[in-house]
């Protein structure tokens, strides 16, 4: 397997470089990975006419806001912006969209079934005719997790997230507004876990 990392953030030179450094290896492996991070699934229609199966992933979207929103201001602190990340009106029309049903052809990975799910991980697999399956650690892409960089198991429990999230008084009040602005991004559950949390 090969597997070329978050595209999206390559200009078309670079892909082509990769594509060429790749191509020994890509030749002779039995599949290709080619992924994209923080875009939607309408986007990078080229990409999209490769014969092979497409797989888009989903996330709860609290994780993603709060991962999100901890993370600019983290970087905002070192005096670093970041331009190719916002939790602005794009950023939730982003998310709208990768909540919604995928095509028939697609495959849709639930990011948080996997993560707790042993037999979700196996049926998953199975589907795309494979049979390893191991948690890996976090990816050193991008600095790791928003929380805790490359160490530490990866984060699942949604309420210790939320309490983990800088600055809490400005987090609590975006938080608040996004609810409010846009409660067809959450389930109920998030929405349950989220009040709760504005409510302690």
């Amino acid at each position: 397997m090969v597997h070329l990392n978050e595209l999206n953030e390559l200009d078309i030179r670079t892909v082509i470089k990769l594509f060429r450094i790749a191509r020994p290896y890509s030749r002779k492996c039995d599949t290709l990975v080619l992924s994209f991070e923080d875009v939607r699934p309408s986007e990078y229609p080229n990409f999209r006419r490769l014969t092979g199966q497409e797989i888009r992933i989903q996330r709860a979207s609290l994780e993603v806001i709060s991962s999100r929103f901890h993370n600019l201001n983290k970087k905002a602190n070192l005096g670093i912006g970041w331009s190719r990340q916002s939790c602005d009106a794009y950023f939730m029309e982003t998310l709208q969209e990768m909540k919604e049903p995928p095509d028939s052809s697609d495959l849709c990975w639930s990011y948080n079934e996997w993560l707790h799910s042993p037999t979700y991980r196996a049926e998953f697999l199975e589907e795309l005719g494979l049979t390893f399956d191991e948690m890996p650690p976090h990816s050193s892409v991008g600095g790791g997790s928003s929380f805790h960089g490359t160490s530490g198991r990866i984060e699942s429990d949604l309420e210790d997230r939320l309490l983990k999230v800088s600055p809490q008084k400005e987090w609590r009040a975006f938080l608040s507004k996004t609810l409010q602005e846009n409660p067809e991004l959450f389930s109920e559950q998030e929405k349950a876990i989220a009040a709760a949390y504005l409510s302690d």
